[in-house]
């Protein structure tokens, strides 16, 4: 791509004529020039990394070969000792049987002898789909409130929720029931603030650990619910239930193509006044509707020194979603924030959050880089920014040109030096605090270059160049050419 494709490449509302002004021009080129560095050396990343995955993935074969070979040479010694057993015996039926037992085990010892997570996610929802469904869904929520009101005990929680968000889409559908036992402990909403509080009951794909049979209600509910899901494609299905001791709140989201509906069934409570006299009863169900209306906010953030009042979505991405949110401490101050929440507790979408905190903790010290506030394990608080194309008119001049463009360039070549690549520069990660400075933000794709390691495809595909991208589509196995 040359310069001045590139150049309107990342300003489409670029007006022609501020090409006419040598000092706009000598500034879009020399941010074409910090751009195209940063690309080469994110592709010379992405090929080392590729060389050591084929070596990780050379020697995890020839692992997997070893286990299996050492599997093979176990289940052959146990048949000779078998043969042996059933000679002696003259082949008593029961060692015949174990004979056959080991034979057939031998005959698929090609298939994986061990049972992932998917693996057992899929036989889970496969014994599930064969209950009896539900006629009416008053049936539905009578068989809902049993389940509800059996007892749970730390030892045998029979209905205790497995959060399984990491799994595959089974088929093209997933259960869509969220159980929380009692055991948690779960008294008031400063419990939530906890991993197991509030990230228990969000929307989510949940597996429950237990062996189902055609008594049991939970495998009803969740045929009832596949069944829903698969004859009325518009409408998702989400039920939550919060038990405390005694009480129990249900909440219900029906979606289709023109409405949400939000129901909360009367009979119960969400948090008991009763337990503290302090007013979360209120802020709670403010918050569940929040989580409800957003889908992925994960649970109240688990710091000891701010609440956090979320007030709307600002933004949404693969691994996090952006909140406009208010954050007051013990002393009543309130201040406007916008909060980076991680939108999954998945050890891979943590570990991005985190290695982004690093990197941002890197380069405070260099202007036009967004302010960390305050930071934990699953978010991030910034002050809130406004989109830079919200301050300019329809096209760019050359004045807008050089406020936004030389801000950029000093920036990037600041963070090359510390070895630092953004991999993400576009239109909208550019933005303006109130003071008018140009800020760059979403640094969640950032690298830097002593890591060594490049984990997939990262950036957005429009603003990344060409063969990256390509690379990255040929290694999925994805038919592009068309």
């Amino acid at each position: 791509m040359n310069p001045f494709a590139s150049i309107k490449h990342y300003f489409p509302n670029l007006d022609p004529n501020v090409l006419n002004d040598k000092d706009v021009l000598i500034k879009l080129l020399e941010f074409v020039k910090i751009i195209t560095q940063e690309k080469e050396k994110t592709k010379q990343i992405q090929e080392e990394t590729r060389q050591m995955q084929q070596k990780t993935k050379l020697m995890q074969e020839k692992t997997n070969l070893l286990m299996a070979q050492t599997e093979i040479a176990k289940l052959q010694q146990r048949i000779h000792q078998t043969k042996r057993l059933s000679s002696a015996n003259h082949s008593t039926p029961s060692n015949h049987e174990f004979y056959l037992k080991i034979k057939d085990s031998l005959t698929h010892v090609d298939q994986p002898y061990w049972l992932t997570s998917c693996d057992k996610a899929t036989t889970t929802c496969n014994s599930l789909f064969v209950q009896k469904a539900f006629k009416t869904d008053d049936e539905v929520q009578d068989a809902i409130l049993q389940i509800l009101e059996r007892n749970f005990s730390e030892h045998d929680c029979k209905f205790t929720a497995l959060d399984t968000r990491d799994y595959v889409t089974i088929g093209n559908y997933k259960p869509f029931m969220v159980l929380v036992s009692k055991w948690l402990n779960i008294h008031d909403i400063s419990d939530l603030a906890q991993q197991e509080g509030l990230s228990k009951i969000v929307e989510a794909v949940i597996e429950v650990k237990a062996k189902l049979n055609e008594e049991e209600h939970i495998g009803q509910v969740f045929k009832y619910l596949y069944e829903v899901s698969k004859y009325n494609k518009h409408r998702k299905v989400f039920i939550a239930a919060l038990l405390s001791y005694t009480e129990i709140r249900i909440v219900r989201l029906y979606f289709n193509e023109t409405e949400v509906i939000h129901e909360i069934s009367a009979p119960f409570v969400l948090f008991d006044p009763k337990i503290k006299s302090n007013d979360y009863t209120s802020q709670g169900l403010t918050y569940l509707y929040s989580m409800l209306q957003y889908g992925n906010i994960e649970d109240p953030v688990p710091t000891p020194d701010y609440f956090v009042t979320v007030k709307k979505l600002l933004g949404t991405g693969g691994t996090c979603n952006v909140f406009k949110v208010v954050i007051s401490d013990f002393k009543t101050r309130k201040r406007d924030c916008a909060m980076k929440l991680c939108n999954s507790h998945q050890d891979h979408i943590l570990q991005s959050m985190k290695d982004e905190q690093q990197i941002l903790a890197r380069i405070q010290d260099i202007p036009h880089t967004p302010k960390m506030i305050h930071k934990n394990q699953h978010c991030v608080f910034f002050p809130v920014y406004e989109p830079f194309e919200n301050f300019i008119q329809n096209t760019l001049d050359g004045q807008n040109i050089l406020n936004s463009v030389a801000p950029l360039t000093s920036l990037l070549e600041a963070i090359h030096k510390r070895e630092i690549y953004h991999r993400n520069i576009k239109p909208e990660n550019i933005l303006q605090d109130a003071n008018g400075t140009i800020i760059l933000a979403d640094w969640g794709f950032a690298i830097e270059e002593r890591e060594s390691f490049f984990q997939g495809f990262a950036g957005t595909a429009a603003f990344c160049a060409e063969e990256y991208v390509r690379n990255w589509i040929d290694n999925k196995g994805i038919e592009y050419k068309a």
